[in-house]
């Protein structure tokens, strides 16, 4: 017999015995008051005996009684049936039998603490109910509780209550914020919130539904949804084993995925083995001026790729205003800073864009040009070439006073640029001999909202990852072989490279 014991402030919801089977049981299903919107219209001791048996012993099932808890008086049952744990949802169904406890909330505080007891101990994520169209009393109860009308047929109308998420977010830089920001106007309530600052902590502290905590260890010991690992690159591989061994089964890590490859192909291997589901942080693949350069590339709208040129340009220390730049993990070399890893968008989404081509060769000039206080390069000059003959060309930057972000891509019947920072995207065809302009509404949050907004869909089950945990191993790689080639002043070809 099944052991789940549910309390709440006047109720107690457990198992049914046979001692359960009463007469007064049984006037409940006979009465035509109670038994009005249920299939059940006369039942007997026996069969009531019979019906308490199979529940009880069907795994699918999880049938409780409704207990007063002053008197234990059995007043109700309540149940969820069928239960899928693989697929993470049930339906629920309820009768508050003693009529001399109907209108006192009862039927309220059971769901409640039935669906807390679903959501937290079983692990479901959503709790399904259908409920007859001319039951507005159920359906003021159901809606009370959180379920969702979702569709109708005949006389029913379906109800769905989800789980709310509970995200963590590891580092509250100005990255982190954001994304809580974006999370929170997508209707996000519930987090849990990690840095080591104190003062940023403070900021989010009062805030309703937001947990805040110093440690990650301690944080751990809420129950996690979700997480986003936002802290500086160095820390991002050790954060996500941490997250995984805990069980957390949706990650967002910020790009790059780490400052060096040590440890990540292990890493990747459990988190296929739990299947846990990761999304790197490449903001610009939800870019919709890219999107559109994406698309045009597919419309074979300028023939073959022939050459890319991409730039990437600002000034670190203008970047984070009221922040000393020098104290940024851009700065420090050990930390996964310098301008190849902290502007390896380029790399990736001239990668995406060039579709399956893949590199075989590489060569990078790199080094600090400023006076800026930083340990490692502020500039770079990547080459790759293909094994299509396609030629891409990548400088980044930290040391230009003016931002400038934009990528050129020709091809046998055309050109198309795409300029970020003028918001927009201009197309020449050769068979037209004329240029086209398409203009890109201004918004630089939007991207990182797309993003967030992806996230969520994973998270659901709605979208697979679109920048994976492969693809952010492959830019990282390309990053550090674009060091090492810096370093040492020679081309790498990417079939014999050596490790990184």
């Amino acid at each position: 017999m099944n052991k789940t014991i549910i309390k709440t402030k006047r109720l107690v919801l457990k198992s049914l015995t046979l001692k359960n089977a009463t007469a007064e049981y049984c006037s409940w299903l006979n009465d035509p008051q109670v038994n009005r919107f249920i299939s059940i219209k006369k039942v007997s001791l026996e069969s009531i005996r019979n019906y308490i048996k199979e529940k009880n012993k069907r795994a699918s099932c999880l049938f409780l009684g409704i207990f007063w808890k002053r008197n234990n008086e059995h007043i109700g049952n309540v149940k969820l049936e069928p239960i899928d744990l693989k697929k993470g949802r049930a339906t629920t169904g309820i009768l508050i039998g003693n009529k001399n406890y109907w209108g006192k909330g009862i039927a309220t505080e059971t769901l409640k603490a039935l669906c807390q007891y679903a959501f937290q101990e079983l692990n479901l994520q959503e709790i399904n109910l259908g409920v007859d169209f001319r039951n507005k009393p159920a359906q003021r109860v159901y809606q009370k509780v959180g379920f969702a009308a979702t569709g109708k047929k005949g006389r029913k109308i379906f109800m769905t209550k989800k789980k709310e998420k509970q995200i963590l977010i590891v580092g509250l830089g100005s990255i982190g914020q954001r994304h809580l920001a974006n999370l929170q106007s997508l209707g996000i309530k519930n987090f849990v919130l990690v840095d080591k600052d104190k003062a940023k902590l403070k900021k989010f502290g009062q805030e309703p539904k937001i947990k805040i905590f110093s440690s990650l260890k301690s944080a751990l010991k809420e129950r996690i949804n979700a997480g986003l690992i936002c802290t500086p690159p160095n820390s991002h591989l050790k954060i996500a084993q941490d997250l995984v061994n805990r069980g957390v089964e949706y990650l967002f890590i910020e790009k790059p995925l780490s400052n060096g490859l040590a440890g990540v192909n292990q890493f990747i291997k459990k988190v296929k083995k739990q299947k846990t589901k990761v999304l790197v942080g490449y903001n610009f693949r939800f870019e919709p001026g890219l999107n559109l350069v994406k698309k045009l590339l597919k419309q074979k709208k300028i023939g073959k790729l022939l050459f890319v040129r991409a730039e990437g340009s600002y000034y670190l220390p203008s970047w984070q205003p009221g922040r000393d730049y020098r104290k940024s993990y851009t700065a420090k070399k050990k930390m996964g800073g310098g301008i190849i890893l902290d502007g390896s968008h380029e790399i990736d989404y001239a990668l995406w864009l060039a579709g399956k081509s893949e590199p075989n060769k590489l060569v990078s000039l790199a080094g600090k040009l400023s006076e800026l206080e930083v340990e490692a390069e502020d500039t770079a000059e990547i080459l790759l070439g293909f094994k299509s003959g396609l030629i891409m060309s990548l400088h980044q930057d930290f040391i230009q006073r003016n931002y400038s972000r934009s990528c050129k891509l020709v091809g046998s019947q055309g050109t198309i640029i795409w300029d970020f920072a003028q918001n927009q995207v201009k197309l020449f065809q050769a068979k037209t001999k004329k240029w086209q302009t398409f203009k890109i509404k201004p918004n630089s949050n939007q991207m990182y909202l797309e993003e967030m907004k992806h996230f969520l869909q994973v998270i659901e089950g709605k979208a697979k990852p679109l920048v994976t945990l492969d693809q952010g191993r492959e830019v990282l790689k390309f990053a550090l072989l674009a060091k090492q080639s810096a370093q040492t002043n020679k081309q790498i070809f990417l079939d014999r490279a050596s490790k990184v």
